[in-house]
């Protein structure tokens, strides 16, 4: 039996809420991997993250040149509705084209390396009254600024596998847990529950 070889995996935006589940769970399955992750906030999961722009796509491609990684799950993103009404120039650099330069510099610099894309359900927006349940059949018609964001996003990302990115779009629907933002629906109730309480 062989032994299989160490991954050099690269979780890009992998300091909110979900990535460090994901790296706890990839560090508990996979020991030997090698796990990079960008971000801003600190976990017990993510030590001194790498500080990364990707919105400047020199800054992006450089990353992914130096770190060549066999797999990407890109999850960096503008997450909240309120944060992309506000300011929605942001949230498209940050979701349409900072999704666009990680996925053209994995493209460029590690063609044969795997990009997950981390999209959202909420593409899907006013498909949701019309297909019942909604799948990857229903067609995307986002009704808020960040799902357009999203949908736009995981639309480039469906044109650049057709230049050769090996890619995967996952669309999840709303979750919540122990340390999602009181920004986002679940959490806000909750807390606020628990303040009347």
């Amino acid at each position: 039996m062989t032994e299989r070889k160490a991954r050099r995996i690269l979780i890009v935006g992998g300091t909110g809420f979900v990535g460090p589940f994901l790296v706890k769970e990839l560090r508990s399955r996979w020991p030997d991997d090698v796990i990079f992750v960008t971000g801003q906030a600190m976990s017990a999961e993510v030590e001194a993250p790498i500080k990364l722009d990707v919105t400047d796509r020199t800054d992006v491609q450089h990353l992914v040149t130096d770190l060549r990684p066999d797999i990407v799950v890109h999850m960096a993103a503008v997450s909240t509705f309120g944060a992309s009404i506000h300011d929605p120039d942001t949230a498209w650099q940050v979701n349409l084209h900072g999704t666009r330069h990680v996925a053209e510099s994995v493209l460029s610099s590690v063609p044969e390396a795997l990009f997950l894309h981390i999209s959202t359900g909420e593409v899907y927006g006013r498909s949701c009254l019309i297909h019942d349940p909604v799948d990857e059949s229903a067609r995307l018609d986002p009704g808020s600024v960040y799902a357009t964001t999203k949908a736009a996003a995981d639309l480039a990302i469906g044109e650049l596998t057709g230049r050769g990115l090996r890619a995967i779009r996952l669309r999840p629907f709303n979750h919540t847990g122990k340390g999602q933002s009181e920004a986002l629906f679940v959490p806000a109730m909750a807390a606020q529950i628990a303040r009347a309480e």
